[in-house]
C-alpha cells in the first residue's frame, strides 16, 4: 500500500509583543470557569523548558512548519496446515518511508529554533512460526528477522562535528532554505530593505553548518527467537512457559530532529541516525488449575530485561555544546501475578475476575531527556523507575438479570508510584512515593427491542462511582513535603494534580 501525508502551518503576520508580561498576575484561575478565564486573558503555564515567568500573550505557537511524509508497504503472509500436528506460518514485509520536515519556532526575539531533515528510512522483516499441537503438549516456535536502514547523515566525530571556514569559524551552507520560510524568519528585516530578493539569496545557505566527515549509518539487523510451550497437569491444570526476544526502532524525533545542527536556540537536541534498536528479552512461567467447573486459578511469574534504550548525552564543545541521543539506558522488571476467574454457568449469571500483581522496575534512566533536564544528576547503576508500582489489585464482574439488564463493575487499587525528590532533578530513590490510588466504575445496561427489531440499549455509565480523589501529580515535591498538598513554588495549584471527579453518563445505543 501507499500512503502520503502533507502538513503545513504558517503564522506570518501575527505579533507576539510584548514578551514579558508577568505570568503570576495572569495565571489560570481554578475558581473561574474555562470561559471566564479566556475572557479575562488568563493563560496556562508556558512550556516548562524555560525557568522564567514570561509567556506570549497571544498565539502560543509563533511558528512556520512544512512536513511531508509518504509510506510504501508490501506485505505477504502464507499459512498452511502441514499435518494434524503442525501449522506453519511464513511472512515478510517491506516498508519504505520518505520524510521531509522544515520548521521554525520563535520562542523570543533572541531565541529562534530551526530544524530541517530529509530522510528515507526503510525496514524489511521476515518471520517463520510453527504451531505444534500434541495431546501431551502444545508449543509455538518462531524466528523473526528485522533489518532497518535509518538513512540521513551525521558527523563521524560527535565532538568535532563542523567544518571550519577560512577564518577559523564554522562553515555554513549545508541546506538551502525554503523562500517562504526565509520570508517568515526575516519578515521584520525585509520591511526595511529595497532589494529583498538579493538579501534572501545571500541568506539562503546561512543557517545550518556543514557536517565534518559526514557518514551514513549502517543497516541495523536483529534476529529474534520466540518460544512458548504449555502442557497439562493431570486433568484440570496446565503449566506454561514462554521466552522471546523483541525489538523496536527508537522514536523518529530521536533519529532525525536537530540533525541540521542549528545551534542558535537554547534547545540544542541533536538526533542520532545511527541509534541502535531498543531490545527486550521477556520470559514467564506459570501454572493454572481448575477449582470448579466454572472457576480457575493461576499464578504467573514474569521477567523483562530492556537494553539499548534511548538516552541523551551532553557533548561539551564550549560555545556550541549540545545534547545528542545514544543507546546507553537499560531497565529490568520482575513480578508475579495471581488470577482468580469465574465464568458464567448454567446455574449462575455471575462472572468476574480478581487479579493481584506484585512487581518492581529498576533502570539507569527514567526519561529519555533526563540528562537534558539535569546532566549533572547522572547516576551509576540501578534506581527505581517512575513506573515502579509494587502492588496492583483489580476486580471486574458482570451480573445478568432478567429483562436484558446487565451490571458491570471495574475496581482498581494500586500502591503509589515514586516521584522525584526535587522539581528539577529526575532522581527516584524510592523514598518518596505517591499515596495509593483507588477507583471504581459501574455500568448499567438495559437491552431493548422497540424499533423495527433494531437492537437498542439504555446505559448508565458512572466513572469514579465513589468520587475518590487520587493524587496524580505533586507538582513541586519540595512544596508538597512542606504543605502536604500539591502546589507549585509560587503556592498555586491546579485541578490537573488530582484524578477526575465522578462522571455520570446516560445514553442510548443502537446497533444495525
Amino acid at each position: 500500500g501507499y500512503f502520503k501525508n502533507t502538513y503545513q502551518e504558517k503564522q506570518d503576520e501575527r505579533s507576539w509583543d510584548p514578551f514579558t508580561k508577568a505570568f503570576d498576575r495572569n495565571t489560570w484561575n481554578v475558581d473561574l470557569t474555562h470561559k471566564e478565564n479566556i475572557e479575562q486573558g488568563k493563560i496556562h503555564a508556558p512550556v516548562p523548558a524555560y525557568n522564567d515567568p514570561n509567556y506570549y500573550i497571544a498565539g502560543d505557537h509563533n511558528e512556520w512548519k512544512s512536513r511531508q511524509s509518504s509510506v510504501f508497504t508490501i506485505k505477504a503472509d502464507i499459512a498452511r496446515q502441514l499435518n494434524r500436528y503442525h501449522h506453519l506460518k511464513i511472512g515478510s514485509r517491506y516498508a519504505g518511508t520518505k520524510i521531509q520536515v522544515f520548521e521554525t519556532v520563535v520562542y523570543s526575539e533572541a531565541d529562534l529554533w530551526i530544524d530541517y531533515y530529509d530522510a528515507q528510512p526503510s525496514q524489511i522483516s521476515a518471520y517463520i512460526q510453527d504451531k505444534i499441537e500434541y495431546a501431551e503438549f502444545m508449543t509455538d516456535v518462531g524466528l523473526r528477522l528485522d533489518v532497518y536502514r535509518f538513512d540521513s547523515r551525521y558527523p563521524a566525530d560527535w565532538e568535532d562535528p563542523f567544518e571550519s571556514s577560512d577564518d577559523g569559524g564554522i562553515k555554513y551552507g549545508s541546506v538551502e532554505l525554503d523562500p517562504d520560510f526565509m520570508r517568515f524568519v526575516y519578515r521584520d528585516t525585509l520591511h526595511n530593505l529595497v532589494n529583498q530578493e538579493a538579501f534572501l539569496e545571500e541568506q539562503r545557505f546561512s543557517f545550518f553548518p556543514k557536517k565534518k566527515n559526514s557518514i551514513k549509518p549502517m543497516a541495523k539487523s536483529v534476529l529474534s527467537p520466540r518460544f512458548r510451550i504449555s502442557y497439562p497437569i493431570e486433568e484440570y491444570g496446565k503449566v506454561h512457559f514462554s521466552y522471546g526476544h523483541y525489538s523496536q526502532i527508537p522514536p523518529g524525533n530521536n533519529l532525525y530532529q536537530g540533525t541540521a545542527f542549528d545551534l542558535r536556540a537554547r534547545i540544542r537536541q541533536v538526533g542520532n541516525p545511527n541509534l541502535g534498536l531498543e531490545k527486550t528479552v521477556a520470559s514467564e512461567v506459570g501454572i493454572t488449575g481448575q477449582l470448579a467447573n466454572d472457576t480457575m486459578f493461576g499464578v504467573t511469574c514474569f521477567m523483562k530485561n530492556m537494553d539499548n534504550l534511548t538516552d541523551i548525552r551532553f557533548i561539551d564543545i564550549g560555545q556550541y555544546s549540545y545534547y545528542h541521543f545514544v543507546n546507553t539506558a537499560y531497565a529490568q522488571s520482575r513480578g508475579v501475578e495471581f488470577v482468580l476467574q469465574k465464568r458464567e454457568s448454567e446455574f449462575s449469571r455471575f462472572s468476574g475476575m480478581l487479579t493481584y500483581s506484585c512487581a518492581m522496575a529498576k533502570g539507569n534512566r527514567l526519561y529519555w531527556d533526563g540528562e537534558y533536564v539535569d546532566h549533572e544528576s547522572r547516576t551509576a547503576g540501578y534506581q527505581w523507575l517512575n513506573w515502579d508500582q509494587r502492588h496492583r489489585f483489580s476486580m471486574l464482574f458482570n451480573v445478568k438479570f432478567p429483562f436484558g439488564i446487565d451490571i458491570d463493575g471495574i475496581g482498581r487499587w494500586a500502591s503509589g508510584l515514586p516521584y522525584p525528590e526535587t522539581p528539577n532533578r529526575r532522581s527516584y530513590r524510592g523514598s518518596k512515593r505517591y499515596p495509593s490510588t483507588y477507583n471504581f466504575d459501574l455500568i448499567l445496561n438495559w437491552k431493548l427491542n422497540l424499533l423495527l427489531d433494531i437492537p437498542m440499549s439504555l446505559f448508565l455509565d458512572i466513572r469514579n462511582l465513589f468520587n475518590t480523589k487520587n493524587l496524580y501529580n505533586v507538582l513541586d515535591p519540595e512544596m508538597y513535603e512542606i504543605y502536604g498538598r500539591p502546589m507549585y513554588s509560587n503556592k498555586r495549584t491546579t485541578p490537573r494534580a488530582w484524578s477526575p471527579p465522578r462522571q455520570v453518563m446516560l445514553g442510548v445505543m443502537m446497533d444495525w
